[in-house]
């Protein structure tokens, strides 16, 4: 077995060599972790907008006379008022982003 340790190897000489022949390579495994943040902004806005109000009378007037004066009386109707409404929102989706921690060796994440 060629010792990689060698001089006679260059670093890409050896890589290719230890890809072909793992067995004549000693090796190391790690695992990186990282915590990111990945977010997606929306926005959400209300709205109402109103239509053409409308009233409509509702029965008969009432008069109610002055009892002092007969020149003076009052007179009351009932109305129905319609006011259309439309309720609702606008979104927006805006780019999503992240935020990267640093990477570290540790298993963190099971917290």
């Amino acid at each position: 077995m060629d010792d990689y340790n060698n001089s006679k190897y260059d670093i890409l000489e050896g890589k290719e060599k230890c890809k072909n022949e793992m067995e004549a390579c000693i090796t190391c495994e790690r695992t990186m972790h990282q915590k990111a943040k990945v977010s997606l902004p929306i926005s959400i806005e209300p709205f109402v907008v109103s239509g053409k109000i409308k009233a409509r009378c509702c029965g008969d007037p009432k008069v109610s006379i002055d009892c002092k004066d007969n020149c003076s009386y009052v007179i009351t109707q009932e109305i129905c008022i319609e006011i259309p409404l439309k309720f609702g929102v606008s979104t927006e989706i805006n780019e999503e982003y992240v935020e990267c921690e640093e990477p570290y060796i540790e298993d963190t994440c099971n917290d």
